[in-house]
């Protein structure tokens, strides 16, 4: 079921009113707490749609979500795979992955201490396991590893004394594979913390990044592959100096353009809400929607990486499976 994959956005052109990021520190903590129940409550934008593009390998990626009762009801992710989510006293319980209208996955959540951890992917209505995720979390609360038993893989994160997260780790039997790495230099929210009822985005293999990315939305990124030797080398590294931001209600970022220090090439988020004023959306000035594009999908058994994978990653794990 599960290997990797990227999430990107396309190249646009900076809106009227875009800003460059200010250095701001983040040690007011109760601000940052506020902020978190503001996106937790009805009253707080949710967001709807994220979309990644990466200028360097030409590669889009696209997250759509949709909420009853302002819970998230359907996700519909990049890979093609739509989850319906079933809650249980506000908590969820259980998610079906379709491709049309056919079931792919069945997903069971178990949890302890009222984190997940573990998931239990059934295929379609069968009792057939096709894949159990184990996870852990430090005594704060954190995630600090997820494994999957039957896919030979497991990804290990790390964070500032904030709780942002600083770096996740992906490791392929056993191998290095991926690592990312994370600044955090703008105080504009985490879009990720607004869907409600999806507490991590378990769709994903480093299901540890997105809401659980912290309060705040990364200024750089900067992605690190392995060759066959378990060489490291950079695939991009974002410059932060050079972030720019569009932002919305609520200090929700619409718009953010980084540029890789080595190629001086784009590579953008972009994000759409509903619920910051009531009966209206909102997005960026300047959005290209685009369909999923199902070249860039693996096959229905596969669970990617979310954000910042390369094509040529993906081509070499395609060839692993």
């Amino acid at each position: 079921m599960k290997t990797n994959f990227i999430i990107t956005l396309s190249i646009m052109l900076l809106a009227a009113g875009c800003r460059k990021e200010s250095i701001q520190s983040f040690e007011n903590e109760k601000d940052d707490n506020a902020i978190a129940a503001k996106a937790k409550s009805s009253g707080g934008c949710r967001m709807t749609f994220y979309d990644y593009y990466n200028s360097l390998v030409d590669f889009h990626q696209t997250e759509h979500v949709t909420y009853k009762n302002g819970l998230v009801d359907e996700w519909l992710v990049s890979y093609g795979m739509n989850f319906k989510m079933e809650y249980e006293n506000k908590k969820l319980k259980t998610s079906r992955a379709y491709d049309g209208e056919t079931l792919l996955y069945t997903i069971h959540f178990i949890y302890k201490n009222n984190k997940v951890v573990k998931e239990i992917w059934y295929e379609g209505s069968t009792q057939n396991v096709d894949d159990e995720v184990n996870i852990t979390y430090n005594r704060k609360g954190q995630m600090i590893q997820n494994e999957s038993i039957n896919y030979d893989y497991y990804v290990t994160y790390t964070y500032y004394a904030n709780g942002s997260l600083k770096s996740w780790h992906f490791f392929l039997g056993g191998h290095p594979s991926q690592t990312a790495e994370y600044t955090y230099n703008a105080p504009y929210r985490n879009p990720w913390e607004s869907t409600s009822g999806v507490d991590y985005s378990f769709f994903y293999v480093n299901s540890g990044f997105g809401a659980g990315s912290g309060k705040r939305w990364y200024s750089s990124e900067k992605i690190t592959l392995y060759d066959e030797q378990e060489n490291p080398y950079v695939d991009y590294e974002q410059d932060p100096e050079r972030t720019v931001w569009q932002t919305g209600h609520q200090n929700y970022p619409l718009l953010v353009n980084y540029v890789d220090k080595l190629s001086q090439l784009p590579i953008t988020n972009s994000f759409e809400y509903e619920n910051c004023i009531p009966g209206q959306e909102e997005k960026a000035r300047r959005i290209q929607q685009k369909n999923i594009n199902k070249n860039n999908r693996f096959s229905l058994s596969a669970k990617p990486i979310l954000n910042g994978l390369s094509q040529r990653a993906i081509e070499k794990l395609r060839k692993s499976k």
